[in-house]
């Protein structure tokens, strides 16, 4: 029974590997082979869509695990070099009513907005500024 769920292991592993050389190749390549797995079924989104992904890749400094450390960093290095065109998915335009026929100023359009498009404008500037700090550490 173990060894039936070591190859099933085995075998999901390998896939998402087929899928990481797939969309890393430089090479345009029409068909990235999601299908082969479930892991790599249930992760299509995460290497393949529109969202950040990360992967950890744990190794050894033993010598005697030098082969498995060796190829999870060939893994991870290869996971570095997937490019995703990432497209928005939805935009939002905020529409403020005017008041009476005059303009409302900007205090009075956010206190007829509702909290929860509030709560969504703070975060989307939270992850702005978390975008741009990335981007200057890489």
């Amino acid at each position: 029974m173990r060894l039936q769920e070591a190859k099933t292991i085995n075998k999901s592993i390998a896939a998402l590997s087929n899928c990481i050389s797939a969309l890393s190749s430089k090479t345009p390549m029409s068909y990235v082979p999601f299908r082969d797995s479930k892991l790599t079924r249930l992760l299509t989104e995460s290497l393949g869509g529109n969202c950040k992904t990360t992967i950890c890749a744990c190794i050894s400094p033993s010598m005697v695990h030098y082969d498995e450390s060796y190829s999870t960093l060939l893994f991870a290095t290869r996971a570095m070099s997937v490019k995703t065109i990432i497209h928005l998915n939805q935009k939002v335009e905020y529409k403020f009513g005017e008041g009476g026929g005059k303009s409302q100023n900007m205090a009075e359009m956010f206190a007829a907005a509702s909290q929860n498009e509030i709560r969504l404008m703070d975060q989307n500037s939270q992850l702005l500024t978390q975008t741009a700090e990335l981007k200057q550490e890489v």
